[in-house]
């Protein structure tokens, strides 16, 4: 048998009743390794036990385990197992066969061994039968070590009892309280630490037996990189949020709390789209569409209020999930960088106007020009109505107001101020720098102009105009007529300004000192012929000196004659005085620049022209020399280089560009500053036409505008066009042209322009945020105000004006003390303390006189704050509530009064929704009618208390709704107990709450029907004996009269015939009249509807021979009608034949009975004379025969014209118009 199984490809093996391996074949020994050995060695521990209660059974089975292999693990296999008996019968041992398992266990077994997830297999009593290698590195243990433990092992103590617990609780009951697919644990290290972990479990059946798989992650890693993205959304000094769909942040970091200043509640739990600024939604709105539609927010900016009320600025990136639909975003406050921005295009604007004016420094000789030009300037680049240049005059103490704009005439050169504290611009020289005006009316430092208080200044800014020596010309000042805060940047401004100024100055009074000082050397000159006169010989020896010179050198002239001038002025030579001497020789005169000592040791440029005198035989004799002090002029010279090259430089850096064109519009010259403006070099631009640049459109005008410069007609030197920039894009450009063809040093014509394309867009943006600002604070019907500190109003639009019944300048600048009577003004005062107080939006009712009456206002205020973040005033915005309140307090009355008017009526009144016909509301008459509680009665419908069919209950609706009020009539209602009610029905459309709804008003008429029904039962009985004693008594001894008289007319003398045949006559008519009577009475008397008619038209018939009378009943008309009914139609029918007999002269009439739609109709028709529209409501009972149809609710509809004779229909509903039974 061994050489048998010897070459199988299943392992086969022998295993002795001790359990030791016997015998195995090369299969076995290529797999799990020599013979020999204990069997359950090779056996996976999980599947050992399984293994050996088979043998305990001493039966042949079969069963799926593992066996260990040589290289180590363990393989699956299929194995076969059958005793080996011995001679006793008992088993001498166990063959065994193994095949390797194949399908879709072994790849599941396979895919568990090699998958990261652990995956831990227990059975029913918690011991583990399997653990993959994972499990083996999640908890610290090898497989084996785990497999045959219990599950406890890798759970935490802590959590054991309740793992226990649940484990039996779900094998007893299978209750499971936890997501099996899906739930996260706390495992346990073998070292003791715990494990978060994700598990999902399952279960199954193997063998009759229950296993528990489950699969566990471990989630160590996950977990410390969620908390290090926590931090560093926590830490993050940007705007991080996840948003949802429905416009809500679901989660935000600390930073968006610190910036806006809202709890994280508060940003949760409102739309996102509510802390945006009002102006941003529509455009945010429009960024979150493109978001919703996959596509990324690169940037995009938008505003954000804050907890204060101030607004921030954030620069948005955004991306949505959509996955887990919801957007992530991140946000960066700009609000520094904007601003910075602005300031960036106010100091561009700013340097621009010191350039311009340093350009007309150059330009201007008329200092007074100049001065008026900067005050212009200023005022306007600053945006004040106010600039000054005020001059001091040394002498008198006071300055003198030289130079503005904004103010009159009559100020400029004639107002006269203090130099010292009594004024801004004295307080300015003696402080010597530059001083900043918050507020002029709570200016303490020196006394307020009457003057800039009577205009109605409020801020300003003021610097002194300070030469380079010291010497204070003036003050440059600006001031506004509104509270602003002064920049930094403004303050530079102004400096610069009056740096320009200054030097400007000192130009002009140089140039003024240089050409008086030569209007004195050439006066002195003429007058003194070269006064300072010396006489050398050959030798250079002084042999003359006069006076002049010694007032010059300061020697006389014992002390000068003898004496070289070299010796004695140390005389300083432009070149080698022996060129000088041989050239005075040769030529007999020189004229140049020598330099002198004096006798104090002053060093004096002189200017020194010699002439050389002969001797009378013609020999050279001596040497006139005449000499002049031009130190000074040489040093004003100097001074006068060194300003020109200071402008010069000025020009060469200034923004602005300057340019030289010629008469075609050539550049001749341009400035360097032309590649900042145009964005070419200086000499790219240069020899170019500037035409070229000019847009199309604004060429025509521009080139006509340049014409009339060079002509001399133009109006105005400035002018705007817009030219290409070297991009290709167009640039905004304000230039000055000034024609100076004639002036040698130019010999062109002047241009100089700026870029001011973002001026432009700075000054329309601030243009259209004025105008909404002035359209929305004007355009309202609320009073907006604002207040200072001191309660001073310095702001009100002109609702507040028409409010407080004074005109706006009456009311700025005063308070509220000054203006309402001290019981008013109080109230005011204390909520504006408060808000000042406190810096948070308060909202009162405050009570004002307006006219001859008190109105009362719903005034919401909050705290202004300045740039700063600080508290500078109270603005209110204040909403008439006067009539509002008068119209609640009248509502109150109103439901007051309902409530008291319907609440104790004794009618019967609810309300009805139209919709859904629930019962809305009742009043307790109706509840205690129908017996119900208020909340039963409310829970009902109208088609539960009204006893007739749906149909006719739709009807009324639509009627009511239809005509706004409708009188229903009588109708049958429903009680709790299931007894009928009769009422008599009128309702109302009303709107109830928001939505439409009717008032129906039911009066009990239970007892009036019952006593209408005991006197009609009278009234029948009554008729009945009437109409038996007629018949009985009456019509019988009229009939037996009729007969003896016609008897008598038989027999009797023919002279009496003609009188007995008019009584005969008399009685037939008389016995005609009395049977319709008899039959009237007896025609109420319960007969069939149908039948009734019937006899009518035989009787009508019968009364009126001389007239067709025809009949016609239709095949569904029923017979029998209920008994009111029956009643009202036959008397509205009587009626009707009765008009037809007394007013329509027909000779033909008919009845016709038939059922249109559901309802009863009774038509009467003549072809007699008919009526006019004006008399059909007025009269032949038509009022009368309405009246009975409405008591069933029928309609009468009458159709007539004159000569066509005419129409009546009676119309009533069938089937829902009788009592129903109970």
């Amino acid at each position: 048998m061994c050489a048998a199984v010897e070459g199988v490809s299943d392992l086969v093996w022998f295993v002795a009743p001790e359990g030791s391996i016997r015998y195995a074949n090369r299969r076995w020994r290529e797999y799990c390794g020599p013979e020999g050995g204990a069997f359950g060695d090779f056996v996976h521990p999980a599947d050992l036990p399984d293994l050996l209660a088979g043998q305990e059974a001493g039966e042949p089975f079969e069963i799926e385990c593992r066996l260990r292999r040589a290289s180590g693990g363990y393989g699956r296999f299929r194995v076969r197992s059958a005793p080996s008996a011995a001679e006793s019968g008992t088993p001498a041992g166990w063959i065994c066969t193994a095949k390797r398992s194949e399908g879709l266990e072994s790849g599941y077994h396979s895919l568990a061994e090699a998958m990261a997830e652990a995956i831990v297999v227990v059975d029913e009593a918690g011991t583990v039968r399997y653990a993959n290698p994972a499990a083996g590195k999640t908890f610290g243990h090898t497989p084996e070590e785990l497999v045959g433990g219990k599950l406890t092992r890798i759970v935490p103590e802590r959590l054991r009892r309740a793992q226990e617990e649940g484990f039996e609780r779900y094998l007893r009951t299978g209750e499971r309280r936890l997501d099996w697919s899906s739930m996260e644990f706390r495992g346990l290290h073998r070292c003791g630490e715990e494990i978060p972990l994700e598990v999902s479990f399952s279960e199954f059946e193997r063998d009759g037996r229950r296993y528990f798989a489950g699969i566990m992650r471990d989630l160590t890693e996950r977990r410390r990189a969620e908390e290090e993205r926590d931090r560093f959304f926590k830490l993050s000094l940007d705007l991080l949020c996840v948003a949802s769909p429905e416009g809500y942040f679901t989660k935000v970091n600390p930073a968006f709390e610190e910036l806006l200043g809202y709890t994280q509640e508060e940003l949760l739990s409102r739309p996102f789209m509510e802390f945006v600024y009002p102006e941003d939604r529509e455009a945010t709105q429009k960024e979150v569409e493109r978001l919703s539609q996959g596509l990324p927010t690169t940037h995009f900016e938008n505003r954000y209020v804050r907890a204060d009320g101030e607004h921030v600025w954030l620069s948005w990136r955004a991306m949505r999930d959509a996955e887990r639909r919801v957007v992530y975003a991140a946000a960066r406050d700009v609000t520094g960088e904007r601003r910075a921005k602005r300031e960036l295009v106010t100091r561009a604007a700013q340097q621009a106007a010191v350039a311009e004016l340093g350009r007309r420094a150059l330009e201007v000789s008329d200092l007074g020009e100049l001065l008026d030009e900067a005050a212009r300037l200023v005022a306007r680049t600053l945006g004040v109505r106010f600039a000054a240049v005020m001059r001091l005059l040394p002498d008198e103490g006071r300055l003198l107001l030289l130079a503005g704009a904004g103010w009159s005439e009559e100020v400029v050169g004639k107002l006269h101020l203090e130099a010292g504290n009594g004024s801004h611009a004295g307080y300015t020289l003696k402080s010597g720098g530059p001083v900043v005006i918050e507020d002029l009316r709570s200016e303490r430092r020196f006394k307020v102009p009457e003057t800039l208080r009577k205009e109605g200044v409020v801020s300003g800014v003021s610097e002194v105009i300070r030469g380079t020596n010291g010497e204070h010309f003036g003050v440059l000042s600006a001031h506004s007529t509104e509270r602003r805060e002064f920049t930094r940047n403004d303050v530079d401004f102004v400096c610069s300004i009056a740096n320009v100024l200054a030097a400007a100055i000192e130009r002009v009074r140089e140039e003024e000192e240089l050409q008086a000082y030569a209007d004195r050397l050439r006066e002195q000159a003429e007058i003194l012929d070269r006064a300072h006169v010396l006489v050398r010989d050959l030798d250079d020896r002084i042999v003359f000196w006069n006076s002049g010179a010694e007032e010059l050198y300061g020697f006389t002239r014992e002390e000068a004659l003898g004496r070289t001038s070299h010796e004695l002025l140390k005389t300083v030579h432009s070149k080698p005085y022996a060129e000088i001497k041989a050239e005075i020789l040769d030529r007999g005169r020189w004229s140049g620049e020598l330099v002198h000592t004096t006798r104090s040791g002053r060093r004096v440029t002189i200017a020194s022209h010699c002439v050389l005198h002969r001797n009378e035989r013609g020999r050279a004799a001596v040497v006139l020399e005449v000499n002049n002090d031009i130190t000074k002029l040489r040093e004003t010279e100097k001074e006068l280089k060194r300003s020109e090259a200071r402008f010069r430089t000025l020009v060469q850096n200034l923004e602005d560009v300057i340019s030289v064109v010629d008469e075609e519009g050539r550049f001749l010259y341009a400035s360097p500053s032309v590649r900042n403006v145009l964005g070419y070099g200086a000499e790219e631009i240069e020899g170019r036409c500037g035409f070229d640049l000019v847009h199309p459109d604004d060429l025509e005008w521009a080139s006509a505008f340049f014409s009339s410069v060079l002509s001399g007609e133009a109006k105005r030197p400035e002018v705007e066009v817009r030219m290409r920039h070297a991009d290709g894009g167009w640039r905004d450009i304000e230039a000055n042209v000034a024609d100076l063809r004639e002036d040698a040093a130019v010999g062109g014509v002047l241009v100089t322009f700026r870029d001011v394309t973002e001026r432009r867009e700075a000054e329309r943006a601030v243009h259209e945020s004025h105008a909404r600002l002035t359209s929305i604070i004007e355009g309202t019907r609320e009073a907006i105000f604002l207040k200072d500190r001191a309660g001073r109003y310095v702001l009100v639009n002109s609702r507040t004006a028409e409010v407080i019944g004074r005109p706006e300048g009456e009311i700025l600048g005063r308070t509220d003390a000054e203006i309402f009577p001290p019981e008013v003004a109080e109230p005011l005062n204390e909520a504006d303390a408060q808000v000042l107080l406190t810096g948070k939006p308060l909202s009162v009712e405050e009570t004002l006189p307006v006219g001859d009456e008190i109105r009362t206002f719903l005034v919401t205020k909050s705290a202004y704050r300045d740039g700063r973040g600080e508290v500078g005033g109270v603005i209110g915005v204040a909403t008439d509530i006067s009539n509002l309140k008068r119209a609640r307090e009248a509502l109150r009355q109103s439901k007051d009064l309902y409530r008291a008017v319907v609440e104790n009526a004794t009618e019967n009144i609810f309300i009805v929704d139209v919709e859904t016909r629930r019962i809305l509301q009742a009043n307790p008459a109706f509840r205690s009618s129908l017996g119900y509680t208020p909340e039963e009665i409310e829970r009902l419908t109208l088609y539960d208390i009204v006893a007739h069919d749906r149909r006719s209950i739709d009807r009324n609706f639509e009627r009511i709704l239809d005509l706004g009020n409708y009188a229903i009539g009588e109708r049958l209602y429903l009680r709790k107990d299931g007894t009928f009610m009769d009422v008599e029905v009128g309702a109302a459309a009303i709107s109830y709450g928001g939505r439409s709804a009717l008032c129906v008003v039911a009066h009990d008429i239970t007892e009036r029907r019952r006593a209408e029904e005991a006197a009609e039962e009278v009234r029948e009985a009554e008729r009945n004996r009437i109409a038996r004693d007629l018949h009985d008594l009456v019509l019988q001894h009229i009939v037996g009269t009729l007969q003896t008289m016609q008897a008598a007319r038989l027999e009797g003398a023919p002279e009496a015939a003609p009188e007995l045949s008019w009584q005969i006559l008399a009685l037939r008519e008389a016995v005609r009249g009395l049977r319709g009577a008899i039959y009237d009475l007896r025609t109420d008397a319960g007969q069939l509807f149908a039948r009734s008619v019937r006899a009518l038209v035989e009787q009508e018939r019968e009364l009126s021979p001389e007239r067709e009378l025809a009949l016609l009943i239709s095949d569904d008309f029923p017979e029998g009608l209920p008994e009111r009914i029956s009643t009202q139609l036959i008397r509205a029918l009587r009626e009707a034949l009765a008009n037809v007999k007394k007013h329509s002269g027909a000779d033909r009439a008919s009845v016709d009975l038939d059922v249109v739609g559901g309802a009863a109709c009774v038509e009467v028709s003549d072809n007699g004379r008919g009526f006019s529209e004006k008399s059909r409501d007025g009269g032949f009972g038509i009022s009368g025969m309405r009246e009975r149809l409405a008591l069933v609710g029928g309609e009468c509809s009458v159709r007539s014209e004159p000569g066509a004779g005419t129409r009546v229909v009676f119309c009533v509903p069938l089937g829902g118009e009788d009592r129903p039974v109970p």
